[in-house]
């Protein structure tokens, strides 16, 4: 949908940029030539058109956050910008990589073409750079990575950090508990069960110098052979060359490499930065709350 705007977008400024070439030309044939009033409308908006044209396609453009993926940082309906330009200079209609600036960091938060459908533009966060050997626990959720390196130099293994934060906010709780009751509904599974054997636990994770929240959905009685010893409950995946692990923060509801594999380079949009708007209940349209209080940088 995204790189249909931009062809859209393209395609007009060249019939425009025709009419105007067409017009120049008779005017110098003709020097009594004048355009017609339909022209000039047209022709006024060419600059307007070129304007938007640069600044979505190399500088900002703006996103809406369409599921809970990215739950607690980002929210259904929050709007955000992504920086174009913090990955590379890229053509918009082809993905190009014209000029090259930097690559993504572990713990920022990118928006990229899904790996499979390209079409579709994704969300999340930077977990593992190329070369990385990303260790996950699914039972105690966390993270170990490796990076890589010469032989010569002792790796430095990075253990991601976890810390548990109070949830104490009652909107916040029921809006997530309500998320999860539909998540496990559709999965035809009766919402008491989310109640009386699942907790939602927020924590604070960091990435070398890099802070955030995220939510870890938790067994509350345990259900789980923790007293087998031969089995081993660390996934293990290692990031070839020009490509990205990449996790949602609603760790336990979030699609991402931990099921569909790895962000190559070529597929990267931009870094998300900053939220310049947000509404809930969108879908519905009405009533439109906005929520001024979520205006600021994403972490």
């Amino acid at each position: 949908m995204e790189n249909m705007i931009s062809i859209i977008l393209f395609i007009s400024i060249l019939i425009l940029l025709f009419i105007y070439f067409i017009n120049f030309i008779q005017h110098k044939i003709n020097k009594n030539h004048v355009q017609n009033k339909w022209q000039k409308k047209i022709l006024s908006i060419l600059p307007i058109l070129i304007i938007v044209f640069i600044i979505r396609s190399f500088i900002y453009e703006s996103f809406r956050i369409p599921s809970s993926s990215m739950v607690p940082n980002l929210l259904i309906g929050d709007f955000i910008l992504v920086k174009k330009f913090a990955y590379g200079i890229r053509d918009p209609i082809f993905h190009t990589n014209i000029i090259k600036t930097s690559l993504p960091n572990r713990g920022d938060v990118i928006v990229f073409r899904h790996p499979i459908q390209t079409n579709i533009n994704y969300i999340k966060r930077v977990i593992g750079i190329p070369g990385d050997t990303i260790i996950y626990n699914i039972i105690n959720k966390k993270i170990v990575i490796i990076p890589m390196c010469n032989s010569s130099i002792s790796c430095k293994i990075i253990h991601v950090v976890q810390k548990t934060l109070p949830y104490n906010n009652n909107y916040i709780n029921n809006t997530y508990k309500e998320e999860y009751n539909n998540f496990y509904a559709y999965n035809q599974i009766k919402k008491h069960i989310f109640k009386h054997f699942f907790s939602l636990k927020l924590l604070e994770e960091k990435i070398e110098n890099k802070k955030y929240k995220i939510i870890l959905l938790q067994n509350l009685f345990n259900v789980h052979h923790t007293n087998k010893k031969n089995i081993n409950y660390n996934k293990i995946w290692i990031v070839p060359k020009k490509k990205y692990f990449v996790m949602g923060d609603n760790r336990d509801n979030s699609f991402d490499s931990r099921y569909w594999g790895y962000v190559p380079e070529k597929n990267l949009v931009g870094q998300a930065t900053y939220i310049w708007m947000s509404i809930k209940n969108i879908k519905y349209w009405f009533p439109i709350t906005f929520r001024l209080f979520r205006i600021g940088t994403i972490n």
